[in-house]
């Protein structure tokens, strides 16, 4: 069920309602946490005005895009998906992206360690029709002008499979370098505003990130805390500036914010996924592409075996646990 100020399930009392006013909004999710193969793609959006993102997409239309939970959106069928994320990228940057390089707009850390992923020139959209996400992008502005607000951010940070091994061998656990990574990705992203509020999922189980906030933020002064069992919140305040941060279960259920950073996060990881599984599948007749989760990634590895660049590559190629 969709309500003003944000998402909520059916469920009652589950979820606290996202109130407003604030300056800004900021959701952060991220997808590929969980495969052996494949990057970590953390995706971010923010909207810069007073109503959440809900409001707006209560107006967009039938053309207009379809802001859920990705892996709801998704389900195989890639053409939903590329729909709602580069309609989202082309109102925050008002052009659409020709490729993946510009999705990307600077190549992630360590891109020459993985030849499976080229040189991100992949030309978009792979797999919807050009005047569907033209048709879905012009709903969307016209929905975002309607509730005066705009979409001041759509980015996506990959963490390649070397640079995240790299980070593990550097004594960092995989939720703590999903957590630092998220917090790059928000402090770049910040504005100068009074007050806003920024919206995550809670990230496998995690419910206490005071300590983190802390370190993230360190010459703001907490103030009101609550960790509850649906979501963890926390108010930082500095001078008359003012950031709430709420981490949120199931959140892409309960804030659209949340629900749009995962579209963008899901759709780079299917085209990252797209390049590789290209690449590999090249290089021996009859190899079926994979999507990374640990069982299927041994099935694709076996298969592979005594291919001498996935023997030289696969200390880059396979992530640590």
């Amino acid at each position: 069920m969709r309500r003003a100020g944000g998402y909520r399930r059916d469920s009652p009392g589950e979820q606290q309602p996202l109130e407003s006013p604030h300056q800004f909004r900021i959701g952060v999710d991220e997808a590929g946490y969980g495969p052996r193969l494949g990057p970590l793609v953390l995706g971010l959006v923010r909207i810069d005005g007073a109503q959440a993102l809900s409001e707006v997409l209560r107006h967009v239309g039938e053309e207009g895009p379809t802001i859920i939970d990705s892996k709801k959106l998704y389900q195989g069928q890639l053409a939903r998906l590329e729909v709602a994320a580069l309609s989202l990228f082309a109102c925050a940057r008002a052009a659409q992206p020709r490729n993946l390089q510009e999705i990307l707009q600077r190549a992630p850390a360590a891109l020459a360690e993985h030849p499976w992923y080229g040189d991100l020139d992949l030309p978009l959209p792979l797999a919807a029709e050009s005047r569907a996400v033209d048709r879905a992008s012009a709903a969307l502005w016209r929905a975002l002008k309607r509730e005066r607000v705009a979409l001041g951010a759509a980015t996506v940070a990959p963490v390649l499979e070397g640079h995240f091994n790299a980070e593990v061998r550097r004594g960092l656990n995989k939720a703590d370098l999903e957590l630092a990574g998220i917090g790059e990705l928000v402090q770049g992203h910040l504005p100068a505003a009074a007050k806003g509020l920024v919206l995550c999922d809670r990230l496998g189980g995690r419910r206490h990130y005071g300590e983190w906030l802390a370190g993230l933020h360190p010459f703001w002064s907490p103030g009101e805390k609550r960790e509850r069992d649906t979501e963890s919140s926390y108010m930082l305040v500095q001078g008359r500036r003012e950031i709430h941060y709420r981490f949120l279960v199931n959140g892409e259920s309960v804030a659209a914010e949340i629900a749009a950073a995962s579209v963008l996060a899901k759709y780079v990881r299917e085209l990252m996924m797209h390049l590789f599984n290209r690449f590999w599948t090249r290089r021996k007749d009859g190899l079926k592409g994979t999507a990374g989760y640990p069982q299927d990634a041994e099935r694709f590895l076996t298969a592979l075996e005594g291919d001498g660049l996935l023997a030289s590559h696969r200390a880059v190629l396979v992530r640590s646990r």
